[in-house]
């Protein structure tokens, strides 16, 4: 994924492309335990589409395992996804369904706002659904990613450099991961630490830590997530997006860039 404004458009136009949370006993586990003979599973995997209305109408989502999902929304400028926010939550698989309440979607700063998700998928072949907030319901469509491999590990050598990246607010950051997965950031005062490590799951997932310190948005802010990164279609270059989330999921922190 070649891993918003306000926090008010980027819900109203902008929040089918977040991903949504988990917590409130809103997950796949909790489905499973109560005994029901539905069939539980979740579109698992990197998807790709569009949102049917809003300035954002490009999407990717990576919905995990146990229904966690992450979705980065922007724009598709040659073959380059310019990411402008992103939505993280936890949903529910139930006979072809995926369904969340918990959705939050980041902006600007990482300040978010909430929603709720319902779709409908056909595993490796299509998702379909809507994000209903308190201002409208957004519409989208998607298949699988065709430029990311989920099925494959992830490989630390593909984000061992220095990135140019940028922050969730704009901001121009210069980005290092060593080979054993340590991060360091810049961006005039603000620094960002943290570790990006392949994922635990085998799949080709990065496991991400990070620190924003007192000069950034969010300051002073630990969260944990996701990386991915992927080649750029007829290029050369290849795209990073991080994205993690504060434990209360009071706050978003996001770094997109290319080289």
């Amino acid at each position: 994924m070649k891993f918003a404004t306000t926090a008010a458009l980027a819900l109203a136009i902008s929040v089918a492309l977040g991903g949504c949370g988990g917590g409130g006993g809103n997950t796949q586990d909790d489905a499973l335990s109560a005994g029901s003979t539905d069939v539980f599973s979740v579109p698992e995997g990197v998807w790709g589409g569009t949102f049917d209305k809003g300035s954002f109408t490009a999407y990717q989502a990576l919905v995990q395992e146990d229904g966690t999902y992450w979705v980065a929304y922007g724009n598709v400028a040659a073959n380059t996804f310019a990411v402008s926010g992103f939505m993280q939550g936890t949903g529910i698989g139930k006979n072809g369904t995926f369904n969340s309440s918990d959705l939050r979607n980041y902006g600007a700063g990482g300040i978010w706002t909430s929603a709720s998700l319902n779709a409908s998928f056909v595993p490796g072949a299509s998702w379909n659904g809507s994000v209903i907030t308190n201002l409208g319901t957004v519409g989208f469509n998607g298949t699988p990613g065709t430029a990311f491999n989920y099925n494959t590990p992830a490989i630390p050598a593909n984000i061992a450099h220095t990135w140019d990246m940028h922050q969730l607010n704009g901001t121009a950051t210069s980005v290092n991961i060593t080979a054993d997965g340590v991060l360091t950031g810049t961006a005039g005062t603000c620094t960002i630490t943290g570790t990006v490590v392949p994922s635990a799951s085998g799949t080709n997932l990065y496991d991400v830590t990070t620190q924003f310190g007192a000069s950034c948005l969010p300051a002073n802010t630990t969260g944990t997530g996701i990386a991915i990164w992927q080649a750029i279609p007829n290029s050369e270059k290849a795209q990073l997006i991080i994205a993690a989330v504060a434990s209360d999921r009071s706050a978003g922190m996001a770094l997109i860039g290319n080289r």
